[in-house]
């Protein structure tokens, strides 16, 4: 736990810390894909429409009007599908069944979940991306960006079912976004902590001992 309470170049990083690391990373971008895998099998993309109707559900559908009746015919009128209809491919959103609104608990406790998981997991990242070479200005500007599109990716569906669904439009785009952080500071310190030599076991601790 040293490096994280006093964190030094990556490059210094013993044997034992680089396999620690690289395996977390290697968890981490595996947790990556499956999210990306469930994301898109729940009909979600970057765009507005269907996270309203993933959280907020499809509009009741409207009874078909019924056949009018032939003049010289007694019987009960019948509500006959539309050939039409039948021969049109689904929408999009609707290939797994008709949607319904999300119940208000089970957003609560997805977004309960999320909210410690997905946090500590971000101090991890953020804290071994810290301990790279890069200037100190990209990144505190990666850090912070990659912390506002997590926030925002967390609280979208708590805003759009309990709030407004004018919020969806940041669904895809905070999803996009906190991906593109979170993978390239998963795999920039993998990357500079072998490109280098192991340090020797004198000074691998920074002190020379």
């Amino acid at each position: 736990m040293r490096p994280f309470a006093r964190p030094f170049p990556l490059e210094r990083l013993s044997l034992e810390a680089r396999i620690i690391y690289t395996l977390f990373a290697g968890f981490m971008i595996l947790g990556y894909v499956s999210s990306a895998w469930l994301y898109l099998d729940d009909d979600l993309d970057l765009g507005a429409e269907r996270a309203r109707v993933y959280y907020l559900g499809q509009p009741a559908p409207t009874a078909p009007a019924p056949a009018a009746a032939a003049a010289d015919d007694d019987g009960p009128d019948l509500d006959l599908p539309d050939e039409a209809a039948l021969e049109r491919p689904p929408e999009p959103h609707a290939a797994g069944g008709m949607r319904f609104e999300k119940p208000a608990r089970q957003v609560m406790e997805t977004f309960h979940f999320h909210l410690f998981s997905m946090s500590v997991c971000w101090v991890i990242i953020a804290h071994i991306f810290m301990m790279g070479g890069a200037a100190r200005g990209p990144k505190l500007a990666l850090i912070g960006v990659s912390g506002v599109a997590t926030v925002v990716h967390l609280l979208t569906p708590v805003l759009i079912r309990f709030a407004s669904p004018d919020f969806a439009f940041l669904m895809g785009p905070g999803a996009a976004l906190m991906a593109l952080t979170w993978t390239w500071m998963t795999v920039q310190p993998v990357y500079e902590m072998w490109r280098v030599p192991l340090p020797s076991r004198r000074g691998e601790d920074g002190s020379g001992r």
